[in-house]
């Protein structure tokens, strides 16, 4: 398992990394998979090759899924209306047994569509589960303070962030003010997101384990947790689409937020065909564009 790949295969296992590193930009289910692979393009053994394997008959075997995107609400023109913004944050502490580093899961949804997420390793080491969760929850509202001020600044509505996590002494932890005692080793400029929360700029919330949706970008998800999971964030299979909603699988994702249309219709358009359509104002921002190669 620990013997390194030779030089045919280790060049073959960089070229398929590299290619599901664009995959899982627009397949959450694969980020923590492939972030895992990813830090071993240098020296891949064996082990990470059965893991390499194993992940590609996993995407063989959903290569008719898909991200899907439905708004669930029509912006107005003057900019007034209120857009929900969801920030979901999940930790695993310690997974890592090599380093013993967290992972730190995240999914961005606007008017409910996943538009950002992503799985990072933490890069420090925490000493219990509560720093862990702190670090995780400040990279989920970091992540969604981003596409709130580009909704503000855009002047597509009145973005309304609401950050939730599955932990509860986090929760307890990022609602307060300062340090207690026995985490004095934490750096200052962790506590940031304290002040967020104490200022209003985002709200924290509490959400159950087996419905956070930044699960899957934290550990190796099981069946049971991606049958729960994937329909939330918006991966169906487009073999049981009807033909209206096989539009919104897209390879190409273009999101498109425009006072004078209903955003649905517009999702339904590929990049080109929303390019080429006249019902398109010029004024159409795109907010969020992830190109499949």
């Amino acid at each position: 398992g620990d013997q390194p790949l030779s030089t045919p295969d280790h060049q073959l296992f960089r070229t398929a990394v590299g290619k599901l590193l664009w995959m899982s930009m627009i397949r959450p289910d694969l980020s923590f998979t492939v972030k895992e692979l990813a830090r071993n393009v240098q020296q891949p053994t064996c082990e990470n090759w059965h893991q390499l394997k194993h992940c590609l008959r996993y995407g063989a075997k959903t290569k008719n899924y898909g991200l899907q995107l439905r708004p669930c609400q029509t912006l107005c023109p003057t900019g007034s209306v209120e857009v929900e913004c969801k920030a979901y944050g999940d930790t695993d502490w310690a997974g890592c047994r090599a380093t013993r580093k967290s992972t730190t899961g995240t999914v961005i949804q606007v008017l409910g569509c996943t538009v950002q997420h992503c799985s990072r390793t933490q890069a420090t080491v925490a000493l219990s589960s509560c720093e862990a969760e702190m670090y995780g929850t400040g990279t989920a509202l970091s992540e969604g303070l981003f596409v709130k001020s580009l909704i503000t600044e855009t002047g597509l509505g009145v973005a309304k962030l609401d950050t939730l996590t599955d932990s509860s002494v986090g929760k307890a932890f990022c609602g307060k003010t300062g340090l207690s005692m026995k985490l004095k080793h934490v750096q200052l400029k962790y506590l940031w997101q304290q002040h967020c929360f104490a200022a209003g700029d985002s709200r924290l919330s509490k959400i159950g384990t087996l419905w956070n949706l930044a699960d899957t970008g934290t550990k190796y998800p099981t069946v049971e947790a991606l049958a729960r999971l994937l329909p939330l964030i918006g991966i169906v299979e487009t073999v049981s689409m009807s033909a209206n909603e096989k539009g919104m699988h897209l390879n190409c994702l273009f999101v498109c937020f425009s006072g004078s249309l209903s955003s649905a219709p517009v999702l339904q358009l590929s990049v080109a065909e929303a390019m080429a359509s006249p019902a398109v104002a010029p004024s159409t921002v795109a907010v969020y564009v992830t190109v499949w190669l």
